[in-house]
């Protein structure tokens, strides 16, 4: 009985842990990021907007690390990956002040952030 019970919990804790994996992957299909003149968008299946923070709207955008506790209850989390880091924004205004998202390429996705920025 007791091995029974014990086959039972590694079954469900594998099925957990590919259930995870699979949602980590699809994620990426249903939505991504992108950087338009002037915002950056949350799109979803890559087409659709769904969420849109204008360049005036930044008043910093850092690269933070999953492990370091910065998300808290006013932080809309749009990460889509299991990364090291993510791209933490914070807004001037607005009923929430800070935006997390896990693009692919973290480093590329800030400088692109800068640039269109600096040229708003």
């Amino acid at each position: 009985m007791d091995n029974e019970m014990s086959v039972s919990a590694l079954i469900a804790i594998i099925g957990a842990g590919l259930t995870l994996l699979v949602a980590s992957f699809a994620l990426r299909l249903i939505y991504g990021y992108r950087i338009t003149n002037g915002a950056i968008e949350v799109v979803l299946f890559h087409a659709l907007p769904i969420y849109r923070i204008s360049f005036a709207n930044i008043e910093n955008v850092q690269i933070l690390s999953w492990k370091q506790p910065r998300l808290g209850l006013t932080t809309l989390r749009f990460g889509n990956r299991f990364a090291r880091r993510y791209v933490f924004i914070t807004k001037r205004g607005g009923w929430f002040g800070h935006v997390a998202i896990s693009p692919a390429d973290v480093d590329n996705f800030v400088s692109q952030i800068s640039l269109g920025r600096a040229n708003d």
